[in-house]
């Protein structure tokens, strides 16, 4: 229900701004350098979260918005693998 939201306000938004409207099926595409990019590493945390503490967090929605975006991943999945990287994602999540 959450993502049904933000996905409507992505196309809301994106009319507003005078761009196309993407069919349901393709990707969002997310740029290198941008400032939607940085909302891809809270977003990851949660991810993180989800899998290695299920009893002290759960945001459902991470993997379905993960799985919706055009993005490269490849080196948060890298570092995730650190005792570091999972405390990060997870005091990032709980804020």
């Amino acid at each position: 229900r959450r993502v049904e939201k933000t996905k409507r306000f992505v196309r809301e938004n994106a009319v507003a701004a005078g761009e196309s409207i993407r069919s349901q099926n393709e990707k969002t595409t997310i740029e290198k350098g941008t400032v939607q990019e940085t909302l891809m590493i809270p977003l990851y945390g949660r991810k993180i979260c989800n899998e290695a503490f299920p009893e002290l967090y759960s945001y459902p929605y991470a993997d379905e918005l993960i799985e919706a975006l055009d993005y490269d991943f490849s080196a948060m999945e890298k570092q995730s693998k650190s005792v570091f990287y999972k405390f990060g994602a997870l005091e990032s999540a709980m804020r």
